[in-house]
């Protein structure tokens, strides 16, 4: 009996840590994708319906709608460079996300990301612009 219940909660840990991992690898995917301004690298990760919220554009869209408008704003910036300020999960563990600065040679935006815990897709993309 014991030796049942430590096989238990060591499968328990080890499907843990690879959870865990796969949060870390998606936030780290996502997060480079950023950096190189990779619009349609990001719709891999999309859900088929995302939340898009950037300057002058606000909506529910598809998948190919939302690499459109991103490439869009991408395309617009000068000499971007990302820089990740917080990643984690969300207090009830449904969700991680991932906050940002990107900025190009004139203005700083901030980028925020949520990502669906269990299917590990994006759901909403924010990127406002600070004053």
């Amino acid at each position: 009996m014991k030796k049942i219940v430590l096989i238990l909660s060591f499968l328990h840990l080890f499907c843990f840590a690879v959870t865990a991992q796969d949060k870390t690898f998606v936030l780290t995917e996502i997060k480079a994708l950023i950096e190189k301004q990779d619009a349609k690298g990001l719709k891999s990760y999309m859900a088929s319906a995302v939340s898009l919220n950037l300057p002058g554009q606000k909506g529910i869209f598809n998948k190919q709608q939302a690499e459109k408008q991103l490439e869009t704003f991408f395309k617009k910036l000068k000499n971007p460079v990302f820089e990740l300020l917080e990643s984690g999960n969300t207090t009830d563990t449904k969700a991680s996300y991932l906050i940002g600065n990107l900025k190009d040679e004139t203005t700083t935006f901030r980028v925020y990301i949520l990502i669906q815990t269990g299917n590990k897709q994006i759901q909403s993309i924010e990127i406002s612009q600070i004053i």
